[in-house]
């Protein structure tokens, strides 16, 4: 399992479409961390399948995408959470693994 690092724009949906696209591609994601400002935005994904994953959210127009080792820490109960900020609107998403 490896941390999949995107940096990109700040906008309303970046996490959605994160999503989206590891999820049509069959992709389970382990973990999922936000830290977003009014601009820019830094998103931390955990999957198992990093070149695919990292292949599929190049093809989406993600392109500053750094791999690097995976060290997450999914919450015992079994759920993954996004936590941050984006546009100035405090975002929280759990989803059950």
């Amino acid at each position: 399992m490896k941390n999949l690092t995107i940096r990109t724009k700040s906008r309303p949906w970046l996490i959605s479409d994160i999503i989206t696209v590891l999820s049509g591609e069959g992709i389970n994601i382990m973990s999922i961390d936000l830290d977003a400002s009014e601009t820019r935005a830094t998103i931390t994904v955990a999957v198992k399948e990093y070149m695919q994953a990292k292949e599929a959210l190049g093809k989406n127009g993600f392109s500053d995408i750094i791999v690097g080792r995976g060290d997450p820490n999914p919450a015992a109960c079994g759920t993954t959470s996004a936590r941050g900020e984006v546009m100035g609107k405090r975002v929280v998403a759990w989803a059950r693994s």
